[in-house]
């Protein structure tokens, strides 16, 4: 069996697409979160008011996680990861600040099962904070990683 015919059935279990938004960069993973929002509540109280007013105050996102992804060789992703962690590993007592280079726009695309495109999240300004290789094959076309941690600094969401 040639390695394209493999690959093809491989991704055909594959859900998620992540794509960096100046093209260059794609996976495909089987199973990826959609980040939480939070918004702090802060309650205010006038004159002699028995419920407060309430607001939302402080805004915060989680981090995305990616599950069991493949990266087809030749593509800048895995390079993306090391360069993450290269750059972590080389910060004094892991403390200093980002480097806006290793920052990429990406784009976490939901397929359907006719593989369209049902929802995209896109992540602004995201880096790898946390990745997990999977076990090495030899006879395999593809990298596969178990899991990746994203975080970052904005995000926006679209239905088709």
């Amino acid at each position: 069996m040639s390695s394209a015919t493999r690959t093809e059935e491989r991704l055909a279990q594959y859900a998620f697409v992540i794509r960096d938004l100046s093209g260059d960069l794609e996976s495909y993973w089987r199973r990826a979160n959609v980040p939480k929002v939070r918004f702090e509540e802060g309650k205010i109280r006038e004159g002699g008011a028995i419920f407060p007013l309430k607001e939302n105050t402080v805004g915060e996102v989680e981090n995305a996680t990616l599950e069991r992804g493949l990266v087809p060789i030749r593509t800048s992703l895995w390079d993306w990861l090391t360069e993450c962690g290269s750059y972590t590993a080389g910060i004094p007592f892991g403390s200093g600040v980002a480097s806006p280079g290793y920052m990429r726009d990406i784009a976490i695309d939901q397929l359907r099962r006719d593989r369209s495109v049902a929802m995209t999240v896109t992540l602004f300004a995201a880096r790898i904070i946390s990745w997990q290789p999977g076990n090495f094959d030899n006879e395999a076309t593809e990298i596969q990683v178990e899991i990746a941690e994203v975080s970052y600094e904005g995000l926006d969401i679209a239905f088709y």
